[in-house]
């Protein structure tokens, strides 16, 4: 049983616990700070595990997310090679077209969201309720009828809650029955 208490080194092993000395000891909340868990080998070599592990997979997720873009640009690439002149430049004509009208609709959209917050501002409308609004392709008339139907939707459940809220229970109505002896002649005094 004396022998248990004793470490590989031959010294009691409570002697570190009570001096700090020993690894992995503990603050005084009872509690091992992030350093103090590292110092022990076993924790070292596992945390080092993990790490090496969380580093492969982010790198594997980037080495796919590399190798589709390159094999799209490699088709790409092998598409417009295969083609005639004029089929190429109508291709790129026809694909910066595609990213002008998509820049545009992004703009348009951004345009909307200042225009809709304007008005929400305006209607003391909360403007988190705007993220319900999908603003690309949508027109100011529209963009009006759906904060206008926000505002009408968000007004009436706030007033319901509040006169759920301010709903009093009826009272009871005691009939002369009811009243006990006592109460009748404190009540007539």
């Amino acid at each position: 049983m004396e022998d248990e208490n004793k470490n590989p080194n031959g010294n009691d092993a409570n002697t570190g616990a009570n001096n700090n000395e020993s690894v992995g000891a503990k603050n005084q909340k009872g509690t091992q700070s992030f350093d103090e868990f590292l110092s022990d080998p076993k924790n070292q070599a596992e945390f080092d595990r993990r790490v090496a592990k969380a580093n492969k997979t982010a790198i594997d997720k980037e080495k796919e997310k590399w190798k589709l873009q390159n094999d799209s640009e490699k088709t790409e690439a092998e598409k417009l090679s295969k083609m005639t002149e004029n089929e190429r430049l109508t291709y790129e004509r026809d694909k910066a077209l595609r990213e002008r009208d998509e820049a545009n609709k992004k703009l348009d959209a951004r345009d909307m969201k200042e225009e809709a917050i304007k008005i929400a501002t305006e209607k003391e409308l909360d403007i988190s309720l705007l993220n319900f609004i999908d603003f690309q392709g949508i027109t100011a008339e529209k963009l009006k009828e759906k904060i206008d139907s926000l505002s009408n939707t968000f007004n009436k459940a706030v007033e319901k809650a509040v006169n759920n809220k301010l709903k009093e229970k009826t009272p009871k109505s005691k009939t002369f029955k009811d009243f006990k002896k006592n109460e009748i002649s404190r009540s007539s005094i």
